[in-house]
């Protein structure tokens, strides 16, 4: 029994460190070429992009994004809440283009128009259920589960070696010979 606690621990802890490694690597290739991950939060764009889904966005010069295209930016309200909402319409400004967006289950357009300074952000790909994933790890809930999770790894790895002597020696005398 312990042999096989003991390669379930060794086995989800490769999983854990292959999971972690790769996220990371995501993470800084992702960032280093001008991609962010953005959870979805309401439904507002459904059923294009879903509460739950999480939307890569990539850095677009203002002039490359067209109507019909799904944009990130920090909504003009108190707080500045991260809206992605689809560009409905281009206005030219003096200072470059004026976006008009609106949620594709929304009603009516957004109040406001949207005029990126430099860069804007641009949905490249959508992976549905994959940000309430991130959204739960990074809740106390999610930080609970994974800080038990290690401990248990941790613990199995620390005591099972240390039991699996104790019954090779228990094993060993009960069939006759010498324990180490």
């Amino acid at each position: 029994m312990l042999v096989w606690t003991q390669r379930i621990a060794a086995a989800v802890a490769v999983l854990i460190t292959a999971v972690v490694a790769t996220s990371l690597v995501i993470v800084l290739i992702g960032v280093h070429d001008g991609y962010q991950a953005v959870a979805m939060q309401t439904g507002s764009m459904s059923p294009a992009i879903r509460p739950g889904d999480l939307a890569i966005v990539h850095q677009t010069a203002p002039g490359d994004i067209r109507v019909g295209d799904a944009i990130t930016f920090a909504a003009p309200v108190n707080g500045s809440p991260m809206v992605t909402h689809r560009v409905v319409s281009i206005e030219n400004g003096p200072a470059g283009p004026l976006f008009h967006t609106k949620g594709d289950a929304n009603q009516s357009p957004d109040p406001w128009v949207i005029h990126y300074s430099s860069t804007g952000w641009k949905v490249t790909m959508v992976l549905g259920g994959v940000g309430a994933f991130f959204d739960f790890l990074s809740g106390t809930g999610g930080r609970v589960v994974v800080a038990a999770l290690v401990f248990a790894l941790v613990f199995a790895l620390v005591t099972a070696p240390a039991a699996l002597r104790a019954r090779s020696r228990t094993t060993a005398a009960a069939a006759g010979g010498t324990a180490a």
